[in-house]
């Protein structure tokens, strides 16, 4: 999943901020919490308030993210 979500990071940067938490650090916990964190890959699309708008557990293709993404972005 790294090299899919480092390249959307780039696509999207200029928009979007991309924040990597380390699951085993214990000091992640409320903020996975807080989430709704499950399982190894998740990722969470948030707004500006910090609300989850979108998420994904597992192998997502990077079209999934894309959609997603500039949906969010034009109607914004």
């Amino acid at each position: 999943m790294a090299p899919i979500v480092h390249r959307l990071e780039k696509d999207y940067s200029d928009d979007i901020e991309f924040i990597y938490l380390d699951v085993l650090d214990s000091t992640t916990n409320i903020l996975k919490d807080s989430l709704g964190y499950r399982s190894y890959p998740s990722f969470f699309l948030l707004d500006r308030d910090g609300n989850v708008i979108e998420s994904w557990v597992g192998k997502v293709d990077g079209a999934d993210f894309m959609k997603v993404f500039d949906d969010v972005l034009v109607n914004n």
